[in-house]
């Protein structure tokens, strides 16, 4: 009996084994025929990848085909994340992904802005967030068609802003915070629709161009501590339109400090801008000043 039930026992291991076995073969055959099938990145923008990850010094980066589904890694210091997007496929080629954001945040990247971010012909976002990335804005970037925001706060980019950004017919988020960048603010801005456009804390000087109060999607605006000046732009009332009274009034403030000389018309729009603001004792005021430190009458 003993033998009898050796036999068994030995048969019913052998079987438990053949079973684990069938599984783990099945799982992993079952593993390559998904990742077979995996939407890949085009060739043209792994190139691009590969080039931007050697300019700006990315160590963790995997470049590939199959970067979408392996290709990127977080950590406790910053943020990085991409993400693609395989519903916006060619017509050609309808198992293609593309990649449509890339976000590095706090990654002490170095190196030069790589104007091969334009080869990813399907980005919706850049942010490059403080990091150390020097060198200045592409020109190519304004052939991104698609790009919605871009996002480079907290760096050393230099140069001036290109008036290409103004051919981005989709970007609605500009925020170039805390850089080095010089130049004028380009007139282009008023072709698209930007709804943020945060350039504080740079070197750009000439005049506040007229056509920022005729964006008419514009809700957020920060220009301070900047080298700006000449007259505010006679249309600045119309921010208050969309509801940005604040900075309206924000902007005349930094005016005053530059030693600038104010207008009847000036006056007018900041009047406009403290009523939109609820600020109707600052209205006040500056109406007084504008009699008694200005010298224009009512």
């Amino acid at each position: 009996m003993v033998g009898v039930c050796g036999t068994a026992t030995v048969l019913k291991k052998m079987m438990s084994i053949l079973l684990l076995v069938y599984l783990v073969s099945n799982y992993f055959a079952d593993y390559r025929s998904v990742a077979q099938n995996l939407p890949l990145v085009p060739q043209q923008e792994v190139q691009a990848l590969e080039a931007i990850s050697t300019k700006l010094q990315i160590e963790n980066w995997n470049v590939s085909q199959n970067f979408c589904s392996d290709g990127f890694v977080n950590d406790e210091w910053g943020y990085t994340n991409i993400t693609c997007n395989n519903n916006a496929t060619h017509v050609t080629n309808p198992n293609a992904t593309h990649v449509t954001n890339i976000q590095l945040i706090g990654q002490a990247l170095t190196g030069n802005l790589p104007a091969e971010f334009a080869d990813l012909t399907f980005l919706q976002e850049i942010a490059l967030v403080q990091n150390y990335i020097g060198g200045s804005i592409p020109n190519e970037i304004g052939d991104i068609t698609t790009l919605e925001e871009l996002s480079l706060r907290g760096n050393s980019i230099g140069g001036s802003i290109p008036k290409e950004i103004g051919d981005i017919a989709t970007l609605e988020e500009l925020d170039l915070t805390d850089n080095y960048i010089n130049g004028t603010i380009p007139t282009t801005f008023a072709e698209i629709p930007l709804t943020v456009l945060y350039l504080w804390g740079n070197s750009i000087g000439g005049s506040i161009p007229k056509e920022i109060g005729d964006i008419a999607t514009l809700e957020e605006l920060y220009l301070k501590n900047n080298e700006l000046g000449g007259p505010l732009p006679q249309n600045l009332g119309n921010l208050s339109r969309n509801g940005m009274g604040d900075d309206g009034l924000g902007l005349f403030e930094q005016m005053r400090e530059l030693g600038l000389q104010p207008t009847g018309q000036t006056f007018l729009c900041v009047l406009s801008a403290s009523a939109s603001a609820d600020a109707v004792e600052e209205g006040f005021l500056h109406f007084g000043s504008m009699k008694i430190e200005y010298g224009i009458s009512s």
